[in-house]
């Protein structure tokens, strides 16, 4: 490996590394159903990177996203970018858009 580290050692370290809850937590709902919840404080930067993993993976993919607040001027912009990242997204609900 390019820093010297021990194969073996990295290999035994990535199979304990768990998910942090919220930040693409996966929960499976049926063995064909998984739930990503990545519903902690989004932004700009988690909203994209979670478009591009579901837009990777397989079957039918709903994306149900949290808000992004705290976002002052730049509010319009960052939803704009995201609206563009996620345009391929089958259906999108936001708690705004629940009755």
């Amino acid at each position: 490996m390019a820093v010297g580290a021990d194969l073996a050692a990295v290999k035994a370290g990535l199979a304990q590394l768990q998910a942090v809850p919220g930040r693409l937590f996966p929960i499976r709902l049926t063995e064909s159903q998984l739930l990503l919840d990545d519903s902690y404080n989004a932004n700009v930067g988690s909203m994209t990177a979670a478009v591009q993993v579901l837009s990777e993976m397989p079957g039918f993919r709903t994306m149900v996203v949290g808000d992004m607040a705290e976002l002052g001027a730049e509010s319009a912009a960052c939803h704009r970018e995201v609206g563009e990242a996620a345009k391929a997204a089958v259906w999108i609900a936001s708690s705004a858009s629940v009755p």
